[in-house]
């Protein structure tokens, strides 16, 4: 595919028009770019490098993935990289989709920090066992060692003799 630079401006066509023509959003078509399935060339602008579809690769694009087709007329007046003006106002339903979408968008923001904090909370949560471990360990450890001296004291006592155990304080 040649540059953008050695065809005529009015054949190459923008993200934003593209998105509008394709009927989807430009982060659609940004994503489809990553993934390779849409083909497109990179002229260098005045923001950086920008992204320019011929008509013909966004007609086979929508044809082969969204099954429509685009109108030949809503082409020839996309200029490159402005969007298209609506011809009239969204339909009730798109605009209920679109607040739904935003809703979704809004509510995974929240779900992620969600998991952020409970992955935090987590990670105390360890911390602390394992001292709580560690200090009952250390606590076991001395209950154990008084056990014995305390059972040595009995053995010591019980092999005295009965009156010998009866008399040791009287002395």
């Amino acid at each position: 595919m040649g540059t953008p630079e050695s065809t005529d401006r009015a054949e190459i066509v923008g993200v934003p028009a593209a998105a509008r023509l394709l009927g989807v959003s430009q982060q659609a078509v940004r994503s489809h770019l990553r993934s390779g399935t849409l083909k497109a060339s990179k002229r260098r602008g005045t923001f950086g490098e920008t992204w320019y579809f011929r008509p013909a690769v966004l007609q086979a694009f929508a044809a082969e993935h969204y099954g429509r087709t685009i109108d030949e007329e809503a082409l020839s007046t996309a200029s490159p990289g402005k969007p298209l003006q609506p011809v009239g106002p969204a339909p009730e339903a798109l605009l209920d989709v679109y607040e739904r979408l935003i809703e979704a968008r809004e509510e995974a923001a929240r779900y992620r920090a969600l998991c952020e904090v409970s992955e935090s909370t987590q990670r105390e949560a360890q911390a602390h066992f394992a001292a709580e471990v560690a200090r009952l360990t250390q606590e076991a450890e001395r209950a154990h060692a008084e056990l014995e001296t305390t059972q040595a004291e009995l053995e010591r006592l019980r092999s005295r003799g009965f009156w010998a155990r009866v008399f040791a304080g009287r002395e």
